[in-house]
């Protein structure tokens, strides 16, 4: 009787192998492209057509490795400068989580200290209500307002 069952040094691929094997490939493409190049390159035969394709597989290549993946559930706001592990978002005052990440517009983390104006982020928390995970937005900044609360009559 042939045993059906899996033992745990198994595994079945999903969505990260698949991402893998996509970046994989693509980077073969791109390291086969830039090989015949080269060697077109040695013997002064560059066409306009091959340059072109040349420069879509490495379009293609990079574009494949800066995906911002951002999830549906991040909430949008304006992040002031942290200070320490405190960071005021919307003018709201909370803690960075230990290991959170901020990413700047290439999805690069980049280190807190290295804002030093009110950004446009979105943002995702632990289950802590801390800051987890940051994502640097472009756009110009729109402060939100304070509460103006009711006027005091005299």
């Amino acid at each position: 009787m042939v045993n059906s069952k899996r033992t745990s040094d198994q595994s079945i691929p999903g969505d990260d192998d698949l991402q893998a094997v996509t970046k994989s490939k693509a980077l073969v493409a791109l390291v086969l492209t830039v090989g015949l190049l080269m060697f077109q390159v040695a013997r002064a035969e560059i066409t306009e057509d091959f340059a072109r394709s040349v420069a879509a597989a490495a379009d293609a290549a990079s574009a494949d490795t800066d995906l911002r993946r951002i999830p549906g559930h991040a909430a949008e706001g304006v992040m002031f400068p942290p200070r320490g592990r405190l960071v005021a978002i919307d003018r709201r005052l909370m803690m960075l989580a230990p290991g959170s990440k901020i990413r700047n517009l290439k999805n690069r983390i980049v280190a807190p200290s290295t804002i030093t104006s009110p950004v446009n982020v979105r943002y995702t928390l632990d289950r802590h209500a801390y800051v987890y995970q940051i994502w640097l937005m472009p756009g110009e900044v729109e402060l939100p307002q304070k509460n103006a609360g009711n006027p005091s009559e005299n």
